[in-house]
């Protein structure tokens, strides 16, 4: 068989481990994979050729033990006989399966891998999705616990892979359905396991940012927290600010949406909780609102609104606006929508205008 090569890997990347690589009319012996993948590559050239390769393959059961697939909202995955040390020259695939919109959070409490300098012989890898093509996350040879990793997908692909030389190597980490973190600009805020039972007691927390100048408005569009006793044990908490200690803005619970939510600066932290499978949780839309206002106009016809018409006005704004035209001229102003906050005596929510000339006011 000149004029041709024949490498077979044991997996699906380039990198994976050569398990042989052949070229010549003799036959190899039987070769098996320490996973379920195999790589198996036929390069010819231009100048000669022969009668090929016919191989064949069949499967055999795996170690139980090894790797799996895990759909439950958490969970523990572990080396094989953990915390016994593992068998070396094998591989494991644990494969995290969640619905679709959620995220999977994994932590690693014990980790035991022989250091190499390549980290290919012995190590844990973390993917973000279902297949071993998926985008690499992590890999990790050292005996050091990484930090949390969170995906950006609703799968995590694991592979645990030991090599002939390996004395010890074994792992622990527990997984489950991520929420809370970190939000800014716009976009869609949901519970996990949104619209469905969490069989367990889950506390998530996010912390809304903005630039400076900016408030937030947060839209629950769906609402179903259906234990309404007394909102204690399942509840969506808003506070006015970044952390657990800010003002509170309301404590919900029920099957009824909160109304449009504004927050008075440019951080909204937001609390959800659920202790029971009745809980099915919110979903909510939150974007920023330009909260600067006021100016001066020396045109001869123009807009004035107010911040972020016709969405709700922020709290706690003071606006200022100049109307200054050519001398000879006089300014009209046509009120073509008006929504203020009701108060017999006009102190809450008002709009002041006044002739600038002679600081009379015109009206309140």
């Amino acid at each position: 068989m000149r004029g041709f090569a024949l490498p077979i890997r044991d997996g699906l990347l380039l990198q994976d481990p050569l398990l042989g690589k052949y070229c010549s009319t003799w036959s190899p012996p039987p070769l098996q994979t320490t996973g379920p993948y195999a790589w198996v590559h036929f390069h010819s050239n231009a100048a000669n050729n022969d009668r090929g390769f016919h191989v064949t393959y069949t499967t055999s059961p795996a170690d139980p033990n090894c790797g799996g697939n895990f759909t439950d909202s958490m969970g523990v995955i572990v080396s094989p006989y953990w915390p016994n040390s593992y068998l070396s020259n094998r591989q494991c695939i644990y494969i995290i399966r969640q619905p679709a919109h959620e995220k999977i959070s994994l932590n690693f409490t014990h980790l035991e891998l022989e250091s190499h300098p390549d980290c290919s012989w012995n190590f844990v890898e973390i993917r973000d999705g279902d297949t071993e093509t998926s985008p690499l996350i992590n890999k990790l040879c050292r005996n050091v616990l990484p930090s949390t990793i969170t995906s950006n997908s609703n799968n995590l692909w694991i592979k645990f892979k030991s090599d002939t030389s390996v004395q010890r190597s074994s792992f622990r980490a527990l997984y489950e359905v991520a929420c809370g973190g970190a939000l800014s600009g716009e976009g869609v805020l949901r519970s996990p396991y949104y619209s469905r039972a969490i069989s367990h007691g889950k506390i998530c927390e996010w912390v809304i940012s903005q630039p400076e100048g900016n408030v937030i408005l947060l839209n629950f569009t769906d609402f179903q927290i259906y234990n309404i006793t007394t909102c204690d044990s399942d509840y969506v908490l808003i506070r006015d600010g970044s952390n657990a200690n800010s003002p509170s803005l309301g404590k919900y619970c029920g099957v009824t949406a909160p109304s449009i939510i504004q927050s008075s600066q440019n951080y909204l932290y937001v609390k959800f909780r659920a202790s029971s499978v009745t809980n099915l949780g919110f979903m909510a839309e939150y974007k920023p609102l330009d909260a600067a206002c006021g100016g001066t106009f020396t045109e001869p016809d123009g807009i004035i609104s107010s911040p972020g018409y016709p969405i709700t006005y922020p709290h706690g704004v003071k606006c200022r606006w100049t109307i200054s035209v050519q001398p000879g001229y006089l300014i009209r102003l046509t009120i073509v929508s008006f929504y203020l906050e009701f108060d017999y005596n006009c102190n809450r929510d008002y709009l002041e205008i006044y002739d600038n000339s002679t600081m009379t006011k015109l009206g309140r």
